[in-house]
């Protein structure tokens, strides 16, 4: 089997396991193959720029709860974590010439195609503002009852004093 067709055989397992493959202008196909860039030339070393050429990326999960309907999700604070593939693939490395254009990149057929798993979570992102908003909630109704009793008594008192003088 080439690893043409072993490409293409996952691509074809990806979509029938549920996996989307994203569209070239998907804004979020953009996001993860700038992630999967930094992690392939500067986590992992694997590779240098110019030397592969994201083939596809294919997104699962992310879904929140609870909708009051499709459209109006903002008070969706529960999610699942959101899953990306990136299909990268080593290129040919080809002769530039000065005062030319650089050739489009070539795939190297020779060569298998990699895969970065990504996971994206951002479910701490929302948590501590919710906390810090119910804390401060509660610390303000906790005072507007202190205040509360307070002007109890003092009116108690004057009204008391009052009584006792005359």
């Amino acid at each position: 089997m080439s690893t043409t067709d072993a490409a293409a055989a996952a691509t074809e397992q990806m979509i029938a396991e549920g996996w989307v493959k994203l569209d070239d202008a998907d804004p979020r196909r953009g996001q993860a193959a700038a992630s999967s860039d930094d992690l392939l030339q500067n986590k992992a070393e694997e590779f240098k720029a110019g030397e592969y050429l994201t083939v596809a990326v294919y997104d699962r999960g992310g879904e929140r709860w609870p909708k009051i309907n499709e459209s109006l999700d903002f008070l969706a604070f529960f999610h699942k974590p959101r899953y990306a593939v990136v299909e990268v693939a080593p290129v040919i490395q080809q002769r530039t010439e000065p005062g030319r254009a650089p050739a489009r990149p070539v795939v190297d057929e020779a060569q298998s195609h990699r895969y970065v798993v990504m996971l994206r979570d951002l479910g701490n992102k929302r948590q501590p503002a919710m906390f810090i908003a119910l804390g401060s909630g509660i610390i303000f109704l906790l005072l507007c009852w202190v205040l509360h009793r307070r002007e109890a008594y003092v009116l108690s008192n004057r009204t008391s004093v009052a009584t006792v003088k005359a």
